[in-house]
């Protein structure tokens, strides 16, 4: 992941970053921060994963599609397609 902006370089508003994934690849286990995250599929297909009233759902996305994980809200991703994904997480301040 290569931050293009940072929290500091905004203030503490927001940081973007440009992420890439090869298959399979990704965070495959819950995690959560105090940002919001707001993430931008551009190329391939990620699997958005988390816990709603105490059970495991997830979600796969393509170019164009968005996935937001609200402040502390456990969730993970992962590269889900045969190629790399390409994509960009924005977050509202809490992130570097």
């Amino acid at each position: 992941m290569a931050f293009r902006l940072t929290e500091k370089e905004t203030g503490g508003a927001f940081s973007i970053a440009d992420m890439c994934a090869l298959p399979g690849a990704g965070l495959r286990y819950l995690h959560g921060h105090p940002a919001a995250e707001t993430f931008i599929v551009l190329e391939g297909e990620f699997e958005f994963f988390g816990r709603e009233n105490g059970k495991k759902v997830s979600t796969r996305m393509g170019p164009g599609s968005n996935h937001h994980a609200a402040p502390n809200a456990p969730h993970g991703v992962r590269d889900s397609s045969v190629v790399t994904t390409r994509g960009v997480p924005p977050s509202t301040g809490g992130v570097p």
